[in-house]
């Protein structure tokens, strides 16, 4: 088995401080970041898991850093965390921290989704312009088609939202920064 170790040719940036192993050959070999050795590693295939569990507890953003919190006042997030953090649950992809308008809460409203009217039993407030609210990428995509897209909170927009929408669009709908 040991000469069988298939090895993905993929580069993870190692966070600083992180205890994550690299298997070479089947040897486990720590690697510290006192050590001197670059933060990319090329690694196993036996390592993604571990990977994979170390991202998903540090989701970044669009920009590549820290996922910040997007809203805690109304709870926002698929997870009503907060964070505009997203799971295989997660149909709807709710990765994009807007900051609503007026604009784009009616253009929701006429493409069916009523982000306004209170919905006590999903412990939904309703919102009002002003409002930073997760919302599905796909919607956001939309609506920037429509020339109604919300400003967006850059730095509380997960990374997958990528997956719909480029950098340079939602850079050209960011909020001003203070």
């Amino acid at each position: 088995m040991r000469g069988r170790i298939a090895f993905l040719k993929l580069f993870v940036q190692i966070p600083a401080g992180s205890a994550l192993f690299c298997e070479t050959l089947g040897a486990r070999t720590p690697w510290p970041p006192w050590c001197g050795c670059p933060r990319l590693a090329l690694i196993s295939a036996g390592s993604m898991f571990k990977i994979r569990r170390l991202i998903a507890f540090m989701p970044t953003n669009v920009l590549g850093t820290e996922l910040k919190c997007c809203c805690r006042d109304p709870m926002t997030g698929f997870y009503r965390d907060g964070y505009c953090r997203t799971g295989p649950e997660d149909v709807g992809q709710h990765t994009v921290c807007v900051q609503v308008t007026e604009e784009f809460l009616d253009f929701s409203v006429l493409d069916g989704n009523d982000l306004v009217t209170p919905r006590p039993e999903w412990g939904f407030p309703g919102l009002k312009p002003g409002d930073k609210w997760c919302v599905c990428v796909t919607r956001w995509k939309s609506a920037l088609d429509h020339d109604r897209a919300a400003p967006v909170d850059l730095e509380a927009t997960h990374a997958s939202a990528l997956e719909f929408v480029t950098l340079e669009e939602l850079k050209a709908h960011a909020i001003a920064q203070a």
